[in-house]
């Protein structure tokens, strides 16, 4: 699942309370929040978000995209939620979104238009964050099993502190298996290449290492909508 932003990254700060929903009601869950006035380079319209099954709610400047599903937490089914990740991985070839984690939803449209008001400023201010950039992962691992730990996050580090000169921000994860390394880059798109073409050099420079980039990806991990417990 995201990572919360840290390192001094701006977060949206946007918060939604949890409501009680009758379990056969009807919702809108929320992919992310777009710009949404041509003036300013918003492109969201209801034609367009139909193409991904989607709706746009409009408050000023910006839009959100929801779809319509049940709100019952109990009948999520895995493929719900890869298909939210693939509705906003399709969204990110046409424009800057600041993706909501799967399972953020409101009763009625007049609920978004709320929360887009209250949350205004924050939003607008992820979306500059992000603004033509996206977001890459890295995980790195021994090449071999012998390698020292401390001596594979010493090169994984080095490694990291490379890529993060090529990059706008990045954030480390914490360590899932023992000498391994991940970390998330937002990278402007338009050096993307030159971002891949960096990886590709410290994989071979570092034959310890093995090194593996994914992406792009939105900014799941420097910019996302957060619940209010």
């Amino acid at each position: 699942p995201p990572r919360g932003p840290a390192g001094g990254l701006m977060p949206a700060r946007g918060s939604i309370p949890r409501v009680p929903v009758h379990p056969e009601a009807r919702g809108l869950p929320l992919l992310g929040v777009a710009r949404g006035d041509r003036r300013r380079g918003g492109l969201w319209d209801a034609p367009t978000a139909a193409l991904y099954e989607a709706e746009v709610v409009r408050f000023r400047d910006l839009a959100a995209l929801v779809y319509p599903a049940r709100l019952r937490e109990e009948s999520v089914r895995p493929e719900d939620v890869v298909a939210h990740h693939r509705r906003l991985d399709a969204m990110l070839q046409r424009e800057t979104v600041v993706p909501a984690p799967f399972g953020i939803g409101f009763e009625e449209e007049r609920d978004v238009a709320r929360f887009l008001r209250e949350q205004h400023d924050e939003l607008v201010d992820a979306l500059g964050f992000v603004e033509g950039r996206w977001e890459f992962r890295l995980h790195i691992v021994p090449a071999t099993a012998d390698l020292p730990e401390a001596l594979a996050q010493d090169l994984a580090t080095h490694v990291y502190a490379e890529l993060r000169r090529s990059a706008h921000a990045a954030l480390p994860f914490p360590r899932a298996e023992p000498g391994a390394f991940s970390a998330a880059f937002l990278v402007d798109r338009v050096a993307t290449r030159g971002f891949l073409e960096k990886v590709e050099e410290l994989d071979r420079a570092h034959v310890d290492l093995t090194l593996d980039a994914t992406g792009p990806w939105p900014a799941y991990d420097f910019v996302r909508v957060r619940l209010e417990d």
